[in-house]
């Protein structure tokens, strides 16, 4: 491996072992061993690598374990039965990437003080509600539209749900309390009777 390289395995491990806040340049070079020079020369700061080396990280386990996770329901039962599947594996796999999740949490206070890393997650954003879309339409039989839906559903639930867990566990919704949700939502009636006039006036 080259320099670059180098920098990105001695970032990733330096990410799982310390998080990402507490991470030095100088953690990274020692455990690199590649120069400190060599950070700025190939990424242009610390947080750009850092940046890099977790959103391959991320890629790599947490999209793998979206895919699986998709892909493993059974056809066989309804939409929100395998909703419920898939959120029961997601859920479950949190204590294994616990580092990672911490480490994603922790890069988010980088949004308002470096622009490159708040546009280029915004980028990654976008693609994995699009990559997320397209499982869901090839294994739910679902249109474009309704994919990207509940794709961007899905995100935005995973996000919040790993920042529930990793602050208090015991208080985080499980897939059937999601799963119940949705349904309480699907099945209420679209209007509530009620006996006061539509503008609220009972003169």
């Amino acid at each position: 491996m080259g320099n670059r390289e180098d920098l990105l395995a001695g970032a990733k491990r330096c990410l799982l072992e310390n998080g990402y806040a507490r991470t030095t340049a100088r953690d990274i070079a020692t455990t690199s061993g590649v120069s400190l020079a060599a950070i700025g020369y190939h990424f242009g700061s610390k947080e750009a690598l850092l940046h890099a080396a977790l959103t391959e990280i991320v890629g790599a386990e947490i999209g793998e374990e979206i895919t699986d996770a998709i892909k493993r329901t059974d056809r066989r039962d309804t939409a929100i039965q395998r909703f419920e599947t898939m959120w029961r594996q997601l859920i479950e796999s949190f204590p294994k990437h616990r580092p990672l999740l911490v480490a994603s949490m922790e890069r988010l206070a980088q949004l308002e003080h470096v622009p490159a890393v708040r546009e280029s997650l915004a980028d990654g954003q976008r693609r994995s509600i699009d990559t997320i879309a397209e499982l869901f339409r090839d294994t739910h039989h679902l249109d474009d539209q309704d994919a990207h839906a509940v794709s961007a559903l899905s995100y935005a639930l995973l996000n919040g749900i790993m920042f529930m867990w990793l602050t208090d566990p015991e208080t985080t919704p499980d897939a059937h309390t999601l799963r119940r949700a949705l349904t309480a939502l699907a099945e209420t009636p679209s209007a509530i009777p009620t006996t006061e006039p539509p503008n609220g006036d009972v003169s």
